[in-house]
């Protein structure tokens, strides 16, 4: 299983945090993510509140 295979599957369990990312799956996770989007997986990221660095990623879905 690829990095990205397993991101996509933890991602469709619902959102996970860069933190959990970096400890779950690869510390290159940014990269991966920015391939799925452009493989066309719609991947959000947003800041979570009053935590700095600590960032939210979410499977939206495919792109058309």
């Amino acid at each position: 299983m690829t990095q990205k295979d397993r991101i996509l599957d933890a991602l469709r369990s619902g959102p996970k945090t860069n933190k959990w990312l970096a400890d779950h799956v690869c510390l290159r996770y940014g990269a991966r993510i920015w391939e799925l989007n452009h493989d066309g997986y719609n991947i959000t990221c947003s800041h979570v509140p009053k935590k700095a660095g600590l960032y939210v990623y979410e499977l939206k879905g495919q792109k058309e």
